[in-house]
């Protein structure tokens, strides 16, 4: 009877403890995914702030204003993951990232601003 009740407890302790799945190493391609993407949140945020000083119009600047709150909450969150998979992220932005705001500072940005942003994967 003693042993009945014991394994009854034992099988419920089990339903009471969370379903963890067990977490393999992750993939070269993941973590690259992760470093990029917290990459693009850091130059989001930093073009946001960017938006909030230099913007003219009250519309830009509340848009620069919630691409820094977003993009902040986003990195939190990925991070958060990073830190679970064992992957480092820089906690700075890397040289590369750091061209995007520059094609605007000290001037207003008009619609014939030239993109000097260029995706990694396409050739020149």
């Amino acid at each position: 009877m003693l042993r009945r009740i014991a394994l009854a407890l034992g099988c419920a302790g089990l339903l009471l403890v969370p379903a963890t799945a067990a977490q393999a190493a992750p993939s070269d391609q993941d973590a690259a995914y992760l470093r990029a993407a917290h990459q693009s949140n850091l130059a989001e945020i930093a073009g946001g702030k960017v938006a909030q000083q230099k913007g003219q119009s009250q519309d830009v600047k509340d848009l620069g204003a919630r691409f820094v709150t977003d993009h902040t909450k986003l990195d939190a969150a990925l991070r958060q993951t990073a830190d679970q998979l064992g992957v480092d992220l820089p906690r700075r932005r890397t040289p590369s990232s750091r061209r995007w705001p520059r094609g605007t500072r000290g001037r207003p940005a008009t619609t014939s601003t030239p993109c000097s942003c260029r995706p990694r994967w396409t050739r020149t």
